[in-house]
């Protein structure tokens, strides 16, 4: 599945067409892709491929269409990019470094990569996917201290994520 993601990638590269990274069948393949890994931050390969993707999708979707993929990309990127940060595109490397201090801290990281699966829950109704994200949440709360400012917002999320409602399904 990665080299088919790469292929597609590759294909758009070329051709500059739209449409080869918005078809339907470009989710397909990064969705199969996501679950043949489901923690990105172990394979940095898969990473970087999906990462790439949702770059990419974000790039060439309108403006207000796009937040989403970035959101995505970046919580893809987020572990190549503490790895190498040369080996993310220059303008996603741009934005970490003017937020490094979230990107450096691993709570803020682990939520934002579970923000991104919990958007992609809500999309497909995946309970893997759901139940990664509420991992992810759940580090995030161990590992920030009870007076930290940002402790109810993981809080938060952590609870928007076992709402088998709101989240789009159970974590089975």
């Amino acid at each position: 599945m990665l080299q088919q993601v790469l292929a597609r990638l590759e294909r758009f590269g070329a051709e500059q067409d739209p449409a080869v990274v918005l078809a339907p069948e470009a989710l397909v393949e990064l969705d199969a892709l996501l679950e043949m890994a489901p923690d990105p931050a172990a394979d940095l390969q898969v990473a970087y491929a999906a990462g790439l993707l949702r770059w990419v999708r974000f790039l060439v979707l309108d403006d207000g269409d796009d937040q989403q993929e970035l959101d995505a990309a970046l919580a893809l990127f987020a572990p190549l990019y503490q790895v190498n940060p040369g080996a993310v595109p220059d303008p996603v490397r741009a934005l970490f470094e003017q937020s490094r201090p979230d990107v450096s801290d691993p709570a803020q990281a682990a939520v934002a990569q579970a923000v991104a699966l919990l958007h992609e829950t809500l999309r497909t109704g995946d309970p893997a996917t759901l139940n990664t994200a509420i991992g992810l949440f759940l580090q995030a709360v161990t590992a920030t201290p009870t007076n930290h400012p940002n402790r109810a917002g993981y809080l938060s999320n952590l609870g928007t994520a076992l709402d088998p409602v709101r989240a789009g399904g159970g974590a089975g």
